[in-house]
């Protein structure tokens, strides 16, 4: 695995069906009921916004974060946002959700929604510094070992 000091050659690309092994890895390290490989290649059949973050100028490259972002007219959703583990807390999920900021706004959404969990401050933490806000509840959205957790959805108008 890299280093935080490989930064400095993080590249944002597009996902592709090439991509998938290793965005698999990211999300088995990083949740244990994470979405599986057929989820990914239909939001990649279906034209989403799938982008990853890799590291490392030579090969091979590492992919140290991903996300899904769906675009529908003027509404966007981010799907996922995932961070491996190792290569948190450096400022590379805020990277990535600003790219997708700026995508949605791009393709001309005026919002963009998402689900969180409610025991998942870091994230919370994250989506409220770049404006969105807590506009409801889904009530047992995730699974979790013992029970299901509430998702909180949160909106952001992008002001397009």
């Amino acid at each position: 695995m890299g280093t935080v000091t490989d930064i400095e050659d993080l590249v944002c690309r597009r996902m592709t069906q090439e991509m998938l092994d290793s965005v698999m890895y990211v999300e088995r390290r990083a949740f244990e009921f994470g979405w599986k490989r057929s989820t990914f290649r239909n939001c990649l059949d279906l034209d989403f916004e799938c982008w990853v973050f890799e590291v490392g100028s030579q090969r091979p490259v590492v992919t140290v974060a991903h996300a899904v972002l769906s675009v529908v007219v003027d509404a966007a959703e981010l799907l996922n946002l995932t961070v491996d583990p190792s290569w948190q807390h450096h400022g590379l999920g805020r990277r990535l959700l600003r790219h997708l900021i700026s995508r949605a706004r791009i393709l001309g959404a005026t919002r963009i929604t998402l689900e969180v969990r409610r025991s998942n401050y870091v994230a919370m933490s994250l989506y409220t510094s770049l404006g969105f806000e807590q506009v409801g509840v889904r009530k047992d959205y995730y699974q979790t070992r013992r029970a299901r957790e509430d998702a909180l959805v949160m909106l952001l108008e992008t002001g397009v």
